[in-house]
């Protein structure tokens, strides 16, 4: 199998759509002989800020020396992105190589189970697969779609779960209250597992803190074990200031750009210290995590996709919110960046999501609209 081959072969799983559920990847995983389980694991869930939080908790760890597997969906330019280590993206070769491997067990599983693995699960099994053979020191995971029956919660204890804010979005399978799709996100919270929340709304936060009291699994929540304090926010990026339990750190630089990015920021710098406190029980394990470090990490964080200036003249600005919350987050963030400019919206949205709710947002800013 070559590269064309495998990316083909990928593309003849979208038939099976997005079906959530863990045994067809667990009986996928265990055909490749359960690689996940030699790997330790950030993992991430949550509406939106996900992959920003990973991102940046990837390349602070990456600055402490360490090797970091990230993997994220979906991408955005390249299908190689999805799957990461130290920021360069799994090569063409290695994905045609564990295919050809992984599509064997694909037959294995669909006899045993009566149904084929989605595309989403076969990936995730790449991913697993491809850091497993590298050795990675830990891998930065991020949820594909809810958390409790995601594929990437195959996975039987990661170091630390990470929970970025929680909103509205995919309903129709995660719940049509906050409580209930909270219950779905908070289902990567394992057994004594650390937690690391951003600031929830209350029905969040109240579900997260069951189900880590239920679990024996130490929550440290934003706003109240963990802080920041704005030092400045421009088309420079954010400074500010964190408080926490493992020490303050003050004037931290992160590139992207929004006011929320301080969240996403702080959450990730809360889930390292965290990761490195784990790791200090195990002599092997130790995180080399000085402030200086997790200065240095973040500053060097690249997201694109994420209130991302492509040009100047005129500003051209790309983002990719596509739910209610997230359409408040880019109207605040627009209104901070650009108030008094003319707007001009081209916007594409999916069918299941929340039109209306979006639009409300972003309408009011614009002086025209392309859909």
């Amino acid at each position: 199998m070559d590269y064309e081959e495998a990316r083909k072969y990928l593309e003849s799983l979208y038939k099976f759509g997005s079906v959530l559920g863990l045994n067809r990847m667990k009986v996928l995983m265990e055909a490749l002989g359960d690689p996940q389980d030699d790997l330790k694991y950030i993992h991430l869930a949550g509406t939106n800020g996900k992959g920003s939080t990973a991102a940046a908790c990837a390349r602070v760890l990456e600055e402490a020396g360490l090797s970091v597997g990230l993997y994220i969906s979906p991408y955005l330019e390249q299908f190689e992105e999805r799957i990461s280590i130290n920021g360069v993206p799994i090569d063409k070769s290695s994905v045609a190589r564990l295919m050809e491997r992984i599509r064997g067990a694909v037959e294995i599983a669909c006899r045993t189970c009566g149904e084929s693995p989605t595309e989403f699960e076969v990936v995730t099994a790449l991913g697993f697969t491809y850091f497993a053979e590298k050795r990675v020191d830990v891998v930065c995971l991020e949820v594909g779609l809810g958390g409790r029956f995601d594929a990437t919660n195959v996975i039987k204890k990661p170091e630390v779960a990470t929970i970025t804010p929680i909103g509205f979005d995919h309903m129709d399978r995660l719940g049509r209250t906050l409580d209930k799709i909270a219950f779905e996100k908070a289902g990567i919270i394992k057994e004594g597992v650390t937690v690391v929340s951003a600031p929830q709304k209350s029905e969040a936060s109240r579900v997260i803190e069951e189900v880590c009291d239920r679990n024996g699994s130490h929550l440290y929540l934003g706003n109240r074990d963990f802080s920041w304090q704005e030092i400045s926010s421009g088309l420079d990026g954010q400074r500010f200031d964190f408080r926490g339990p493992f020490g303050d750190i003050s004037d931290l630089y992160f590139p992207l750009l929004g006011r929320h990015q301080q969240e996403n920021a702080a959450t990730a710098v809360m889930t390292v210290q965290a990761f490195a406190a784990a790791a200090a029980d195990r002599p092997d394990g130790r995180v080399h995590l000085s402030p200086d470090t997790i200065r240095r990490g973040l500053a060097k964080v690249v997201w694109p996709g994420r209130l991302e200036v492509v040009r100047e003249s005129p500003t051209v600005l790309l983002d990719v919110a596509h739910n209610e919350d997230g359409a408040k987050v880019l109207s605040r963030a627009i209104r901070d960046l650009f108030g008094g400019r003319r707007i001009h919206l081209v916007i594409g949205l999916l069918k299941d999501k929340d039109v209306r709710g979006f639009l409300a947002n972003l309408l009011p800013l614009a002086s025209s609209v392309v859909a």
